[in-house]
């Protein structure tokens, strides 16, 4: 995120939602699955690469159940969310995806079905299943909470993320083309899946543009469309049926009637017609046989007349103008739960601005130390001074959690001397010169003289609110080792102070701008994505960092601040920097990288000089003056 003077507070407050694969974004969405269930339903949640499903919970727990969530990145289609927010309404709409098929799937029963059916004919039981139980739970859940907005957006993204990996797959392998469009193929197994998919919750259009004679650019493979279209009575009946049915298990028997219907279609076609040639799977595989499942009525779907209006009045272009919520039905009608179906674009953008709206109005209280520290930036980047921006840099899929790990086994003596250098501070000592006390020995000849002040006194140590801002050089010339041993040196210290005590921020230069990487009141353990990350890139514009960093400490977290600067070069302008240098009213210390001992001593207060073999004891050697020099 770049903090500019455009920069809105919905982005700001943004950067307090936990990132999707944290331990507060599992511990958040957990809370949200216990109080969405009763008492009698325990349901943990665990965070998965790629994988979304529920299972009974491993330890033979009666009514127990893990949720997985996926945590990879899902791209946007038609929203412009903070990537934050967006990441939050995907994970949120597979919990109560799952969560529908943990209270109304019968997995019991369609463990029995499956056993009942040929190898060769799994795969097709198990998605005419699978797809239509999800339009079902998702429609049963959408009207008992306010989800169907999550719902619908994910159900578009799955689908616009299945027909960009298919045409991918026919540019990679140079298929066939229409005016230079990829022609996109699907065998009847493929387009029955998603003509299933196009009559559940969310219409797609793919399905009537596959079945649409005059459509060149989506066809059944080797023109078997005239078998497809025989089945759609079929699947309207079915689709019918299962989204106005409470009951999962004569579900699971009314998917296994339907089934046995499209196999027959499919033993007279080619064996090619029954599996997958050009996609693949995108939803999750829910459907799986299970033991110990328990199932409840689905009483919240849409009886068969308003199923049956919505499953085909769709298909013939009678979709209601109106938004169809969770609860709402249209003027006239009966309270029937209709299908949330497909939203108008308009309502799309509604539930993102109202999810916006509703995280930038939280208090203060709730902020992450992220989106304070970003705040108090933002104050920096006004009409009184140069800077243009400051980035808030965003993580990476995994910090180097490794490097992380060994920079903080290998801190400890460091974090030792830090702390007994706080305990000197902190005791308590006799101070001498006073006009009462304790006589002092010393002073009795000047006691002779007149002197009164001969009495000592016993005065507690200093308690100081120490703070430091690590300034991390990310030039192009630290690329390599360089930029490791100086990430490593950043790590130990930030750790180290933040042992003790000190509130410890790190900011970059990188790509010629000042970079928030650890904001001040964080644990760096919480920030190692953006800190272990070997970025490295552009020249060294020290003097605007010292500049932010004079500005920020000016109006600062600690009463005591000091500057550490981890860089291998000379500021790219010498004479600016010294400028800046001079207002400062905090010692600045530099830690130099691969610089021979005696060079650049003119830019820093302090200077000591570290590669990799060195390093601890180089910053031992730093820590040793760190919180005895005062501002």
């Amino acid at each position: 995120m770049h903090l500019t003077e455009e920069t809105s507070t919905a982005d700001l407050a943004a950067l307090s939602t936990p990132e999707r694969a944290s331990k507060e974004r599992r511990r958040e969405l957990e809370r949200l699955a216990s109080l969405c269930t009763d008492r009698g339903t325990n349901v943990t949640v665990a965070l998965d690469e790629d994988r979304a499903l529920a299972r009974p919970d491993e330890e033979g727990h009666d009514e127990a159940y893990e949720i997985l969530i996926p945590t990879e990145k899902y791209e946007q289609y038609g929203t412009d969310l903070p990537q934050g927010l967006w990441d939050r309404s995907l994970q949120v709409a597979f919990l109560f995806h799952e969560l529908g098929h943990v209270y109304y799937s019968d997995f019991d029963r369609f463990g029995e079905c499956l056993e009942t059916v040929g190898g060769r004919w799994r795969d097709l039981f198990r998605m005419v299943y699978n797809t239509v139980e999800d339009a079902v739970v998702e429609t049963q859940v959408a009207n008992e909470f306010n989800v169907t907005g999550d719902f619908v957006v994910l159900n578009e993204v799955l689908a616009e993320r299945a027909d960009r990996r298919h045409r991918q797959y026919v540019e990679l392998f140079d298929l066939e083309t229409v005016d230079a469009d990829p022609v996109q193929s699907y065998t009847v197994f493929e387009a029955l899946a998603v003509g299933l998919l196009d009559r559940g919750f969310v219409d797609s259009g793919r399905f009537e543009a596959i079945v649409d004679p005059a459509n060149e650019r989506r066809v059944v493979h080797n023109g078997r469309r005239a078998a497809l279209v025989d089945l759609v009575p079929a699947m309207d009946d079915y689709v019918t049926e299962m989204l106005s049915e409470p009951s999962g298990t004569r579900r699971v028997d009314r998917a296994r009637e339907f089934f046995e219907t499209a196999r027959a279609a499919f033993e007279s076609l080619p064996p090619l017609q029954s599996t997958r040639l050009q996609t693949a799977p995108v939803r999750p595989a829910d459907a799986r046989a299970r033991q110990r499942w328990g199932v409840e009525p689905a009483d919240e779907l849409p009886d068969r007349r308003a199923a049956s209006e919505h499953v085909t009045g769709d298909r013939r272009g009678e979709r209601a103008t109106q938004p169809r919520t969770g609860r709402g039905t249209e003027a006239g009608a009966p309270d029937d739960h209709r299908p949330p179906g497909t939203l108008e674009d308009e309502t799309v953008r509604r539930v993102a601005r109202q999810r916006t709206r509703a995280q930038a109005s939280r208090g203060t209280a709730r902020r992450s130390p992220l989106e304070r520290e970003a705040r108090r930036l933002l104050g920096i980047v006004d009409d009184t001074t140069d800077l243009e921006k400051v980035v808030v840099v965003d993580p990476v899929e995994e910090g180097d959690t490794e490097r992380w790990t060994a920079a903080v086994d290998r801190s400890r003596k460091l974090q030792q001397d830090l702390a007994t250098q706080l305990r000197r501070e902190r005791r308590p000592r006799d101070t001498g010169g006073h006009r009462t006390g304790r006589l002092d020995g010393r002073r009795l000849v000047a006691a002779t003289r007149g002197t009164q002040r001969v009495f000592t006194r016993r005065e507690s140590g200093t308690m100081k609110d120490y703070s430091c801002l690590v300034v991390l050089d990310r030039s192009g010339s630290m690329d390599g080792d360089p930029i490791r041993t100086a990430e490593t040196a950043t790590a130990q210290l930030a750790h180290a102070l933040f042992e003790v005590g000190v509130d410890v921020s790190v900011l970059s230069v990188w790509e010629g701008h000042p970079c928030l990487e650890v904001p001040f009141g964080a644990r760096p353990a919480d920030h190692v994505d953006r800190l272990m990350t070997e970025r490295a890139n552009w020249g060294t514009p020290l003097s605007t960092a010292v500049a932010v960093s004079r500005q920020r400490i000016d109006r600062g977290d600690g009463s005591y601040p000091f500057v550490v600067v981890v860089t291998d070069g000379e500021p790219d302008d010498p004479t600016r920097y010294r400028s800046e240098l001079e207002k400062c009213t905090f010692p600045v210390f530099g830690v130099y990288i691969g610089a021979e001992p005696g060079a650049h001593t003119e830019f820093f207060d302090q200077i000591i000089y570290a590669d990799t073999d060195s390093l601890e004891r180089t910053l031992q050697r730093l820590v040793r003056t760190l919180l005895s020099t005062e501002a």
